[in-house]
């Protein structure tokens, strides 16, 4: 779990994983150089529970993803599963996730999320009757994770996390699985998530909102020029693009379909991003657009996509990725 001046929410989660009824879980928080109590809570909370708490601190902070590493390298277990450190877990989720994956002989065992907004309360459960181990299970996974479709009813699932899973270490190993820093590659979890699931069809689900994501609202950054947003979005889609080709080559055309898709979420946003955000001025902004609406991959995405697919927003914003869409297509 990495941790990073966490310290007003750090010990709702460490509690949780400190309740946990799987005996002999090993908990490694990797301290990301935080500036605030989050170190000593940590220090505190493995000196009272040492064969449950381990605490490794980074010497540069190095991000979300890379900090997982440094976790993945030090874990001694038969499963690796993680966790963010402003979340929570039942105290069932770890038992439960080892015992599904142990009866079947799993490499990736998911369970449900609750998600909490305030006083909200959201359970986002699989929508699927899929027998677990199955291709047609291991498949309908895929799909979500590179695009969930509004047909789908899978909007909301989160499919890219990575805190509802456990992955099985030989796994692990015999395929590399590390993580991408997010300061390269934004949601890191997403290609961790893509080559695993492309490994292996040993998969299967826990049926139980184990999971507890807390979903808060914050203005921090969101008027921010997001330098590299469609770059990023791009090399997301390339990087998926060198999976499939290696792992599934035979499934590449119904993958592009929702790769563009994918990367449809991106475009909107990233013409809005330099219109309104870019600091260099107009020119500059005009210049990134057209970059944008013109690039190939995009060009080419626009064949697949059927607006009625997209999660297009109310209002405004709705009427403007329609007018993007269709300035792409006469582009193309």
């Amino acid at each position: 779990m990495p941790v990073y001046n966490a310290e007003a929410y750090l010990p709702r989660m460490l509690d949780s994983l400190l309740a946990q009824t799987l005996p002999d879980l090993e908990v490694i928080c990797v301290d990301d150089c935080s500036t605030d109590g989050s170190h000593e809570v940590l220090q505190r909370y493995a000196a009272s529970h040492p064969s449950r708490f381990r605490v490794i601190r980074n010497r540069e902070n190095l991000g979300v993803g890379l900090s997982r590493n440094e976790g993945i390298r030090a874990a001694s277990g038969e499963y690796i599963g993680f966790a963010d450190n402003d979340d929570s877990t039942d105290p069932d989720m770890f038992r439960s996730l080892y015992e599904k994956a142990k009866e079947g002989d799993y490499d990736i065992v998911r369970c449900d999320v609750m998600v909490h907004r305030g006083e909200k309360l959201e359970t986002r459960a699989y929508p699927t009757n899929c027998e677990d181990g199955s291709a047609a299970l291991r498949e309908e996974m895929l799909r979500y994770l590179l695009y969930s479709k509004p047909s789908d009813r899978a909007d909301s699932l989160w499919p890219s996390g990575v805190w509802n899973k456990i992955y099985k270490r030989t796994l692990v190993d015999r395929e590399e699985l590390f993580f991408l820093s997010e300061r390269e590659l934004p949601f890191e979890d997403y290609l961790f998530n893509l080559k695993a699931l492309l490994a292996t069809q040993k998969v299967a689900c826990v049926r139980q909102p184990f999971y507890h994501h807390y979903h808060y609202t914050s203005s921090l950054g969101c008027n921010d020029y997001r330098y590299k947003c469609f770059r990023h979005g791009i090399k997301s889609i390339e990087e998926s693009r060198v999976l499939l080709n290696h792992y599934h080559p035979e499934h590449i055309h119904d993958c592009r379909e929702r790769l563009a898709y994918r990367l449809w979420n991106n475009v909107p946003f990233s013409v809005i991003n330099e219109w309104k955000r870019n600091p260099n001025g107009k020119i500059a902004s005009l210049r990134e657009i057209a970059y944008i609406l013109r690039h190939p991959i995009v060009t080419e995405s626009v064949k697949y996509i059927d607006l009625d697919q997209i999660r297009l927003e109310n209002g405004l914003t709705g009427q403007f990725q329609r007018v993007v869409y269709y300035l792409v297509k006469l582009l193309a």
